[in-house]
């Protein structure tokens, strides 16, 4: 009797063992089946907002606005007013009134501030350009102004580069800055500092005028 007992607890225990073991196997189960299902979900998600971004760039491809001082030359290839220098999409609007004497003395008459705000306005609305930029260094000078009409990224001057050129190369490197007239760039060294975090009076930075090189004008 006594051994007939313990058979019957041991199977007790076995049954018990299984059932347990069984209830184990089944939550894995349904843990895998939750990881794939959500695994799925992302996958399908992140397909999803691929598509969605490649459907944006395919409908809306990168372009670039430039303002344009009121002067004409034939632009050479290379130039920022050649279109052919680009491999994307230009768009030019010449600002009436915005002769480079003014560009460079960094004040605008109340008239051509209008035609400035006209032709951000006409870049921004009626061509929907990525980003705008200008054709003059020295329209650094109007680069708050403009970043006040547009929600669009200013970089008017490759002067806002400076973060990312003086980042890019240690302390003890030095930095050439290149510009059509080296005196015009001395009244803009407080509004470089402002505007790109940079002192262009340190021993590091090199401004190079370029008035007296034949053939620059």
């Amino acid at each position: 009797e006594e051994v007939g007992a313990k058979e019957e607890e041991e199977e007790v225990v076995e049954e018990v063992v299984e059932k347990e073991e069984d209830a184990e196997q089944e939550e894995t189960i349904k843990e895998e089946n939750t990881t794939n299902k959500n695994e799925i979900s992302t996958d399908i998600v992140a397909s999803k907002e691929k598509e969605e971004m490649i459907d944006y760039f395919s409908a809306t491809p990168p372009s670039l606005g430039i303002l344009r001082l009121d002067h004409d030359y034939p632009p050479a290839l290379g130039d920022i007013n050649n279109a052919e220098t680009f491999t994307y999409n230009v768009y030019y609007r010449v600002v009436p009134g915005l002769t480079f004497e003014m560009c460079k003395s960094g004040k605008l008459s109340k008239d051509v501030q209008e035609k400035l705000f006209e032709a951000v306005d006409y870049l921004e609305k009626e061509k929907d350009v990525s980003g705008i930029t200008a054709d003059c260094g020295f329209m650094m000078f109007f680069q708050s102004l403009v970043r006040s009409r547009t929600k669009k990224p200013v970089f008017l001057s490759p002067l806002t580069q400076l973060p990312a050129v003086t980042s890019a190369y240690s302390e003890n490197e030095k930095i050439i800055i290149m510009t059509s007239n080296g005196k015009s760039l001395e009244p803009m060294r407080d509004l470089i500092r402002k505007e790109c975090g940079v002192d262009t009076q340190q021993e590091r930075c090199i401004i190079v005028g370029c008035e007296d090189v034949d053939g620059f004008e």
